[in-house]
């Protein structure tokens, strides 16, 4: 497991750029490097970091920064402040999949009204109503 040097985040960030499987990993990366290069050229890591958060949508990329940043101006080792924001991600990621399986039974119930239900009924009571109906009819 690879850890992060208390307060060293230039060495934490090309660790994390690392390509993962995502719905766009290279646009994540480019997105971290843009960062990463903003900070060589001489802008502040903060300043840096609320101008990522700037330019993305994503509520938990806004929510990282905004740790970061309270971190980097309390002198607050980056190290925990990565390892809560795991944590809480983790949690969100969880919740986010339960309420996904929480919609499923409602998304599956037409699909099987229409299509399962009138199959297994031609198959239970098929044989019976042409045994009804030919008693009917033979008399």
């Amino acid at each position: 497991m690879n850890f992060v040097p208390e307060g060293d985040l230039t060495v934490a960030v090309p660790g994390a750029a690392a390509p993962k499987p995502s719905a766009d990993p290279r646009r994540a990366l480019d997105t971290l490097e843009r960062v990463l290069k903003e900070i060589r050229l001489g802008r502040s890591r903060t300043q840096a970091f609320v101008d990522l958060a700037e330019r993305t949508d994503v509520s938990e990329i806004k929510s990282f920064v905004a740790a970061l940043v309270h971190a980097d101006r309390l002198g607050v080792p980056i190290a925990g402040v990565l390892r809560e924001q795991a944590a809480e991600l983790r949690v969100r990621r969880r919740q986010r999949a339960e309420e996904k399986a929480q919609k499923v039974p409602v998304k599956i119930i037409f699909p099987v009204l229409v299509c399962i239900f009138p199959v297994f009924f031609i198959i239970v009571i098929g044989p019976g109503a042409i045994r009804i109906a030919q008693v009917f009819i033979n008399g």
